[in-house]
Formats: structure tokens, sequence, C-alpha cells
């Protein structure tokens, strides 16, 4: 639902959304806009078959276990980004939930969008993850939502720096917690537990 949201950043933006389990990349990756590539750990690569096809398909990998490395390698990314007008799908959380709610997002995504004044795209999942058997077909209804783009280049107006930085993400993992908390009520009866 809202996938016409996409289609209001025509160049570059940053796509994020929360991360409940391995599964999120089939059930958002069918409705992701045209030109999105996602960020992924450099261990991935490691994985037989799949990490060969995720790094081919021009997927961004980064260490996560060295911050400056890491973004280095985002700040190139963003260069690359605007250069090829590609969007990228971050999970700010950095890990899976699995459950547990909204786990607090991490800082990564809303300096690639600070720095190069690139709109952020929310997109909210129903916690499938406490309600749908992922293991049986058919066994419980998941639901998406592409919320409107955050104009990051009109709010910078109010901070500066690292102060711009913290509000985006905490303006961004708002947005994402009401929303998923209004999908639960709307798809399994219950208020998300974030």
């Amino acid at each position: 639902e809202g996938r016409e949201n996409f289609e209001k950043v025509t160049g570059s933006g940053v796509v994020f959304s929360n991360h409940q389990n391995n599964y999120d990349i089939f059930v958002i990756g069918q409705m992701t806009a045209k030109r999105t590539v996602s960020l992924g750990k450099k261990s991935i690569r490691l994985l037989p078959l799949f990490g060969q096809m995720y790094w081919l398909a021009g997927n961004i990998l980064i260490n996560r276990g060295n911050k400056k490395s890491a973004m280095k390698t985002m700040g190139a990314a963003g260069t690359q980004m605007i250069k090829e007008h590609l969007k990228v799908w971050i999970m700010p959380e950095g890990t899976r939930s699995r459950g547990r709610g909204i786990l607090p997002f991490k800082k990564g995504a809303f300096h690639i969008a600070s720095q190069f004044d690139l709109p952020m795209m929310p997109v909210a999942l129903s916690s499938y993850e406490l309600h749908v058997n992922t293991k049986k077909w058919n066994s419980g209804k998941v639901k998406v939502r592409v919320l409107p783009p955050v104009d990051v280049k009109a709010m910078k107006s109010e901070y500066t720096g690292d102060q711009f930085v913290t509000f985006l993400k905490d303006h961004c993992e708002a947005l994402i917690r009401r929303e998923v908390a209004l999908l639960d009520e709307e798809v399994y009866g219950v208020r998300a537990s974030s």
C-alpha cells in the first residue's frame, strides 16, 4: 500500500524500513522503487550463492565492525547513488528484531541522507514475525505501507551537524513505530509491542 509514494522521489533517496527477519527482503523486495540497491553487512558475501548474487547485483556491503571503514563506504555509496540516480534500502535497526518490537535505529542511514540532502522514504511492515508462521504457505497476512517521503533538505534549517542526524533518526524511527502500530491494529487487531 502506498507504492505511489516511491514515485514522488525521482532521483536518489534512502529507503528505510523496520527489520524482523530474513524474509523482509521478499516482503519488501517485490514492491521497492526501481533502481534500488540495499545496504548489507560485509559477511553476507560469505553466504554460498546468495552472497555472490547479492554483491553482483550492485548492493552495498559495509564492515559494521569498523565504523571508520563503514562511514567511508557509505560516503562513497552516496556519491555513486547521486551519479547513477539510485536509491538505497537500509534497515536502520542494524539487526533482525525477531518479534522484539522495533529496535533502536542506528545513525548510518541518516548520516548519508544528511550529507547528500537525500529524501528519506519510510516503509513500514506489520509485525508478521509475531503473527505469521513463516514456515507455512498462507499462514497469515503481512501488510506493507510506503509513507510519504521525508524532505531532509527542508528540515535541515532547524539543526546542524550531528544534532540534525540525531533529530532525523528520532523523527524517522517515530514514523515507523507509529505506522507499525497502526498496521498491526488493522491486520492483527493488536498494538505493536515496540
